[in-house]
């Protein structure tokens, strides 16, 4: 059993990892859409939003792999029999699924929704930039929570399906 909670924590340190690196590349894109377009208020507007969704995903993504690290490191020191940790293991994953997507899910819907009406009530060239930003932001990050959500769905009927 050990070797599916440290399989399930080494696909979270490698998404994190992904984080992190989207961060980056985020950073690496505005920079050069700075330095080789010339400046409007609509870009600034844009490259905060982005710029802050790179600051984001880099600090939660090195945040969340030191974390996965860590639990990777405490599964190997378990002393429990398979059956023990596969029960253990049923109820995280099970508590995972039903409260850990809930906060990523609105926060990601507020930002799509706050960009869709920013720019009817404030008409400005830079808060039309930042609720471009907020949709893209917004979108993308409700893919990835569907897409973590589907990936423990299947973690859980997998190991679901072991016996011990």
């Amino acid at each position: 059993m050990k070797n599916y909670i440290v399989q399930y924590y080494l696909d979270e340190r490698n998404m994190a990892l992904v984080s992190i690196l989207v961060g980056v590349v985020l950073m690496v894109g505005m920079y050069l859409v700075w330095k080789l377009t010339s400046p409007n208020a609509f870009k600034k507007g844009l490259s905060y939003a982005i710029f802050g969704a790179a600051i984001f995903f880099t600090i939660t993504g090195s945040v969340y792999s030191g974390y996965c690290q860590y639990k990777i490191y405490q599964t190997a020191k378990f002393t429990q029999t398979d059956r023990a940790l596969h029960a253990f293991e049923m109820d995280r994953i099970e508590k995972v699924l039903e409260s850990s997507y809930l906060a990523g899910f609105i926060s990601f819907s507020l930002m799509v929704v706050i960009g869709i009406t920013m720019p009817i009530f404030v008409p400005s060239p830079v808060l039309k930039g930042v609720a471009v930003g907020l949709i893209i932001i917004g979108i993308a990050g409700l893919f990835v929570e569907t897409y973590s959500m589907d990936k423990n769905a299947e973690y859980k009927q997998k190991i679901a399906r072991l016996t011990f």
